[in-house]
């Protein structure tokens, strides 16, 4: 998948290149209405999870491709929004067992957000800073439980490049970090829950039902492409 997400943005900054000549004069800096970039990166899972079997779990650091959209109505241009796509195919590992839930059911991550932006104008391009809200979802490889979704919050810092030979493409840096709270799998939440075959007076049960959770954090690092309008 990554050979062919990274053939996919080399054919698209080829075929953006030769567009490039053919199209007329770029908006100025600061005159833009807004832009779309698809970026390659690494996506970094940075928590640690207790499971009551297995001992610690975690999901390795993995390939990313991400898809923005990002507007400028606000304050002369300088305010935005911002809506983001991340897929990363990650996997899971265990320092006890390949058995472990979470090594067992290596999954897609998905991480999509609604951001409020700003940036700073210079010469050839701006730095910026955004931050919003959104819902990261795991699509598990083997568990019963198909999709696992959860609400998370996001923020980030980057700079995007124009060279004014180019216009109107530009390229983009963006350094991002996602913070959410997880439970699945039996991972100890501190939210010990009767299960479907409870018995009553003992502690038959689970971790990771439908309260409770631990603190997940993520961080991003990606490089890519735009366009911008």
């Amino acid at each position: 998948m990554t050979r062919i997400a990274v053939m996919a943005v080399v054919l698209a900054m080829t075929s953006a290149l030769d567009a490039s000549a053919q199209l007329g004069p770029a908006p100025q800096l600061g005159d833009d209405w807004g832009s779309i970039s698809v970026n390659l990166g690494l996506f970094a899972p940075m928590s640690t999870f207790e499971d009551d079997q297995f001992g610690k779990s975690s999901f390795e650091n993995a390939s990313a491709l991400t898809i923005s959209a990002t507007a400028w109505p606000m304050f002369e241009r300088r305010v935005g929004v911002r809506a983001q796509v991340v897929r990363s195919r990650t996997e899971g590992s265990n320092e006890m067992s390949e058995f472990a839930p979470i090594a067992a059911n290596d999954p897609t991550q998905w991480l999509m957000t609604a951001e409020l932006v700003g940036r700073l104008p210079m010469a050839t391009g701006f730095p910026f800073v955004s931050a919003g809200v959104g819902m990261k979802q795991y699509n598990w490889a083997r568990s019963l439980h198909d999709e696992s979704r959860f609400f998370t919050i996001t923020g980030a810092g980057g700079y995007e490049l124009r060279p004014p030979m180019l216009a109107p493409l530009a390229f983009t840096a963006e350094l991002r970090g996602y913070y959410s709270s997880f439970r699945a799998f039996g991972i100890d939440d501190g939210t010990w829950e009767p299960g479907p075959r409870a018995i009553e007076d003992t502690d038959v049960g689970f971790f990771g039902g439908i309260v409770g959770g631990v603190s997940n954090v993520d961080m991003l690092l990606t490089l890519g492409l735009g366009f911008y309008f």
